[in-house]
């Protein structure tokens, strides 16, 4: 469940740990009014490295998606 600050709630479910990468699909959300509402609907979680972790949420307004990655590297 992704408890979003939209005020809404996404839930998705992954398959498990494929080729370094988690792939969340989405299942429902809670407290969405409309069906063009705008929810997250995606996420990639993916390992590229031992200090390199990247997020790729997606989100849908209608029949509209966009995606936007994030890269977090391990600090030593």
């Amino acid at each position: 469940t992704h408890y979003c600050s939209m005020g809404n709630q996404t839930r998705m479910r992954t398959g498990g740990l494929l080729g370094g990468r988690l792939v969340f699909a989405y299942l429902d959300a809670s407290n969405v009014k409309d069906m063009d509402e705008l929810v997250m609907s995606g996420l990639v979680l993916s390992f590229p490295g031992p200090d390199l972790l990247v997020h790729e949420w997606t989100s849908r307004e209608g029949s509209r998606e966009q995606t936007g990655r994030f890269e977090f590297t391990r600090k030593k």
